[in-house]
């Protein structure tokens, strides 16, 4: 009865007041926030509201498959302008198949752990990198809850003959929310004049990556401070609808685009 009351007051209160009673819903746990929509800057404008090079990319439509190594090396220098000349030893590093591995990695091990969740609890999944038990059907996505909120999503690399390591991750929800721009996944949303389903998926990843310079064998930091890049993949729903977890691994790494951000 008191809650009545309450209740009864507050809507009496609010009609003399002009004030709105509307509460904003909890975020969808199984929906990821959209990437148009997120926050590039510290304004909250919408990215896909402002001048940017990301919005400028999509826009554009233009992208890359990431299984493609040679048109993928051939976009480093617009995408990573940041670590120099595209002579540089550091695009040479870049170049070699063991970043490409490691984006593959990562890619599948997301796609693995999201097919997971999509599933139902009478079903076995295993997902790298140790390819052990993961949870299905637990209720909401990787990275808006769960292991993923509090644990970022790594791969390393390490070829000692070429001299590099290779570190990709996607940011733990914890350390970077997704209604961020840098946040670990999105949905895409819609972008003027898109091209792209806005359902698909994006993957914000972190690059941090060493080279040993010359005889001297030490290990030197490319950049001093991690590379961001961003990779397309195919909506939650054709990745949840593959036959098992391998299948939904290699579908999601065979339609993955490398969205080519010109950062010069």
């Amino acid at each position: 009865m008191k809650v009545i009351q309450w209740c009864t007051f507050s809507v009496f209160a609010c009609s003399l007041m002009g004030c709105s009673l509307f509460i904003k819903p909890d975020p969808d746990p199984m929906a990821y926030p959209t990437l148009a929509n997120s926050h590039y800057s510290g304004d909250e404008i919408p990215l896909n509201k402002t001048a940017n090079v990301i919005n400028s990319a999509v826009v554009a439509g233009r992208t890359v498959p990431i299984s493609d190594k040679e048109r993928v090396n051939q976009k480093l220098p617009l995408i990573f302008a940041e670590i120099g000349d595209r002579t540089s030893i550091r695009y040479q590093v870049l170049s070699e198949a063991g970043f490409h591995s490691a984006i593959k990695n990562l890619v599948t091990q997301y796609s693995c752990h999201l097919y997971a969740s999509q599933q139902t609890r009478d079903t076995v999944q295993l997902c790298p990198p140790h390819h052990k038990l993961v949870d299905n059907e637990p209720g909401y996505l990787p990275f808006i809850d769960g292991y993923w909120f509090d644990h970022r999503m790594e791969v390393s690399h390490t070829n000692q003959n070429h001299g590099l390591q290779v570190d990709l991750f996607l940011k733990s929800g914890n350390e970077r929310p997704l209604t961020s721009t840098w946040g670990a996944v999105h949905t895409l949303g819609p972008f003027d004049n898109n091209q792209f389903d806005e359902k698909q998926l994006v993957l914000t990843i972190h690059l941090k990556a060493y080279y040993k310079n010359g005889d001297a064998q030490v290990w030197s930091p490319m950049h001093h401070e991690p590379l961001i890049f961003f990779v397309l993949l195919p909506t939650k729903d054709h990745i949840a609808k593959q036959t098992n977890e391998i299948a939904a691994m290699d579908y999601s790494y065979q339609n993955a685009q490398l969205l080519v951000v010109d950062s010069r």
